[in-house]
């Protein structure tokens, strides 16, 4: 199904985020009496520097402007119409 999340697509700090997540709940299991033990603890997460692709950066003035347009005018994606995904872009590239 469109939109959904593949192995392949996740990223070495987005599966390190869902692990440290998932660690955080087996803590409580363990806390709250509803497992002996973690079964998770020992798992480490990912260098995050080996997956960095970029640094990230501020969009320079035509990029913002590229990247409204694409988004106000695009199809449907995500349930959401283009228009619908323009208003919350639009509003966190407010600059005073």
């Amino acid at each position: 199904m469109p939109g959904e999340l593949r192995d392949d697509d996740l990223r070495i700090q987005t599966s390190s985020f869902y692990l440290q997540s998932f660690k955080q709940f087996a803590r409580w299991m363990v806390r709250d009496g509803r497992a002996a033990a973690s079964p998770v603890a020992y798992l480490q997460g990912g260098n995050v520097g080996l997956g960095r692709r970029h640094d990230r950066r501020a969009l320079a003035d035509d990029e913002l402007r590229r990247l409204l347009r694409a988004a106000r005018y695009g199809p449907t994606r995500y349930g959401m119409t283009g228009l619908e995904r323009y208003g919350p872009y639009d509003l966190r590239c407010k600059r005073d």
